[in-house]
């Protein structure tokens, strides 16, 4: 579990998906958020953040690279493709899209992520 900086939109439940940036440029880790926000420093620049604690759902032997995002005709559209992945990006409404793209490229974490299936969610 860590505690990491986030958008003010995300609560608990949501699940972050961290990209990695150069030389991986991928994302690599699905997390889930543990706790409410929270005000608190930034410890990478000055100033405050909104913190929450998240841990690992999962991690992916076959990540997605921005190639794979910008190729599929739904998540190319997306806001955090467009903002070639940099701040913290909403990608709720292309959950389905890319929970079918994880599970696909990765049956090992299928299990792991059925809790959070599109189906499931409410």
């Amino acid at each position: 579990m860590a505690q990491w900086g986030l958008s003010n939109r995300t609560s608990p439940g949501d699940l972050p998906l961290m990209y990695y940036t150069s030389p991986a440029c991928r994302i690599y880790d699905v997390f889930t958020l543990t706790t409410p926000l929270q005000l608190g420093n930034a410890g990478w620049r000055d100033g405050v953040c909104y913190l929450r604690k998240i841990e690992r759902v999962c991690r992916p032997e076959s990540p997605m690279f921005p190639d794979d995002l910008r190729g599929h005709c739904i998540i190319k559209t997306s806001s955090f493709v467009r903002c070639n992945m940099q701040g913290n990006l909403h990608a709720t409404e292309y959950w389905p899209y890319l929970y079918e793209m994880i599970a696909k490229r990765n049956p090992g974490v299928r299990a792991k992520l059925l809790k959070y299936a599109p189906e499931r969610m409410g």
